[in-house]
């Protein structure tokens, strides 16, 4: 940004609370942008002092400045039940985990609740896989403040709790009663710590109808959400996954692709649902990106591969992407990030090349 900079067109600060404050009142600012979370959010636009509630409440703003915010929110991801294999379980076990433990749970849509159909046969097995996928990460310092006193605080909360790590824990969290007030549904985590909650349906249409429900009536926030589904379901109910898809109130739906594939596209609109307001911020107001210039965006669909080449050709749905970029367990993500780094500075083909050779690998 050195250029921007130099130009005078950009300014970073750095700092705290205080400085926060400073800018977000500087009589020279006239729009502010934040992320983070409702508290933050409330303090800018209704102060933190005691009545600050109050004006909340009443909507009797401190703060006049337009603000856009995008604040986050209890991320689902909704397993459709299907057929799967060995090694389905195995990807989509590493597939979640990296959702939750990408930047060691620290990203906003991170996600924080499994929902998986009651009853169904692979859910077991699959929670198996993702107590092993998640044992065999490294430590990390949780380096945000207050993450491991909230994930400790949440995870005491109920009997069925697993501690993996030992200098930083990473939690996973089994048998949630998808009928109870959980603070695992009702405030975002934002840290290394994962729930698992199961929804109840007949068949896959019902499941998914509930589950939907679920989502957008239990859970808070309506940021991202994410769906997996095998594609010979995906294919058999349609009409089911794609009601589904389209009744989620969430600004961003991916369908086999972590929610955050869907920020670094610049074509995405990225933000909160419509309908939150100043005194019920949500997840937010407001979008970025939007490569695409929509007036009034309502919903971003990404949609990606259910399993890597080779397999997938036997599921009948052909493509050549390997294991994604932004899996914990991709072997290759810090060569790739590197290469790609290079090839935007400077595009050659045997640069895509050493890419694609990388890529493979992972």
């Amino acid at each position: 940004f050195a250029d921007l900079v130099d130009a005078g067109y950009v300014a970073f600060e750095y700092g705290g609370a205080e400085v926060g404050r400073r800018l977000t009142n500087d009589p020279d600012v006239t729009s502010i942008h934040v992320t983070g979370s409702a508290r933050t959010y409330n303090a800018i636009v209704y102060g933190s002092d005691q009545e600050a509630e109050r004006r909340r409440v009443r909507d009797e703003r401190l703060n006049p400045r337009a603000i856009s915010a995008e604040l986050g929110g209890v991320t689902p991801v909704i397993v459709v039940p299907g057929r799967w294999s060995r090694a389905d379980i195995r990807f989509q076990a590493e597939h979640i985990v990296s959702q939750k433990m990408h930047n060691s749970g620290f990203n906003c849509v991170a996600a924080q609740v499994l929902v998986l159909p009651d009853g169904w046969e692979h859910t077991q097995a699959l929670i198996s896989e993702i107590s092993d996928v998640m044992a065999s990460l490294a430590d990390r310092p949780p380096y945000y403040p207050g993450s491991a006193e909230r994930c400790e605080a949440a995870a005491q909360q109920t009997a069925s709790t697993t501690r993996f790590g030992t200098d930083a824990h990473r939690y996973l969290v089994t048998d949630l009663d998808s009928s109870s007030d959980s603070p695992w549904f009702t405030d975002e985590i934002f840290g290394p710590a994962l729930a698992v909650t199961t929804v109840s349906g007949p068949d896959v249409a019902t499941y998914l109808a509930n589950a939907v429900d679920f989502a957008n009536d239990e859970l808070a926030g309506t940021l991202g959400a994410n769906l997996l589904v095998d594609p010979r379901t995906q294919k058999r109910h349609a009409a089911a996954v794609e009601q589904a898809v389209a009744d989620l109130r969430y600004g961003t739906v991916c369908i086999n692709a972590w929610v955050g594939v869907a920020y670094f596209m610049s074509r995405c609109a990225w933000g909160a649902a419509p309908g939150h307001t100043p005194a019920e911020i949500g997840s937010g107001v407001g979008h970025v990106h939007n490569a695409l210039m929509f007036d009034e965006p309502v919903k971003s669909v990404v949609r990606g591969p259910f399993a890597p080449a080779p397999r997938t050709f036997l599921k009948g749905d052909p493509h050549v992407a390997p294991k994604m970029i932004y899996f914990v367990t991709n072997r290759q993500a810090n060569v790739v990030g590197r290469k790609l780094i290079d090839y935007c500075a400077h595009p050659s083909k045997i640069r895509l090349a050493s890419i694609v050779a990388s890529a493979v690998r992972g």
